[in-house]
């Protein structure tokens, strides 16, 4: 046999070995999808995910929230919210353990699972509200978790204001959160400080994370304000980051 045939049958081999990998690969994407769909369908069927009424109805009775709460907590311990982004789909519970690596790859039911859950930063306490509280999320091309966050960089979000609200309800209170800052940047962990030495680092942070705004919120944000951080993936080696700070909460 020809050095040239071997290098051909070498080369096929290659492919072959390549595009099973491939489909083993986008096999597993869609497995990992549609999982995730299904336990989204069923939580939403679970509770009344409508959590934005309680937003702005004043007589809405707290014990409403601890209800849904407590069927969560039958799911899953680790559940210590609910945020919902509004123009986008993030609409989900989210939890928190003793690390920022897990809910990487475990569904809200802790099923292993590369689509991952929305997951409170383990220094965080949600109910006891830290200078920044952040917030991570997979951003999976099919929108779900994380994935629809990309929708804020496109015109027609950032020019509709209804749109920039961020809503968080836990067991104990709501908190509202005014969108002031939205980018996506070079992986970097500078904006993942949860507290500040003193007010000027503080505010050191602020104009930082201002300044990478991809629009102009025109909102005020000082170093007395509490700050909300999502985080999610962009592109390859990017980061997709939305902060807002506290205007609300009862």
């Amino acid at each position: 046999m020809k050095k040239s045939d071997l290098k051909i049958i070498f080369l096929l081999f290659i492919y072959i070995i390549l595009f099973l990998f491939s489909f083993y690969y986008v096999l597993n994407w869609f497995k990992d999808s549609n999982s995730i769909a299904k336990e989204s369908e069923n939580i939403l069927n679970l509770i009344d995910s409508s959590l934005n009424e309680s937003f702005t109805d004043n007589t809405t009775n707290e014990n409403t929230i601890n209800s849904n709460f407590s069927e969560l907590e039958q799911v899953n311990t680790d559940v210590v919210g609910w945020i919902k982004v509004n123009g986008t789909e993030i609409d989900y519970p989210f939890v928190q353990t003793s690390d920022n690596s897990y809910y990487l790859t475990h569904s809200f039911s802790k099923e292993y699972n590369k689509s991952g859950w929305i997951f409170l930063d383990y220094r965080n306490n949600i109910n006891e509200l830290s200078q920044n509280t952040i917030i991570y999320g997979h951003s999976r091309y099919d929108s779900s978790m994380f994935g629809s966050l990309r929708n804020s960089l496109k015109t027609n979000w950032l020019e509709n204001e209804e749109n920039h609200r961020i809503y968080i309800s836990t067991k104990y209170k709501n908190t509202e959160w005014q969108v002031f800052s939205v980018y996506h940047l070079p992986n970097t962990n500078d904006y993942l400080a949860t507290s500040f030495a003193n007010n000027d680092e503080y505010k050191n942070f602020i104009d930082l994370i201002k300044k990478r705004s991809a629009y102009d919120f025109n909102i005020e944000v000082t170093e007395d304000d509490k700050i909300l951080t999502l985080s999610t993936c962009f592109r390859t080696n990017e980061r997709m980051v939305m902060h807002g700070k506290l205007i609300s909460s009862n």
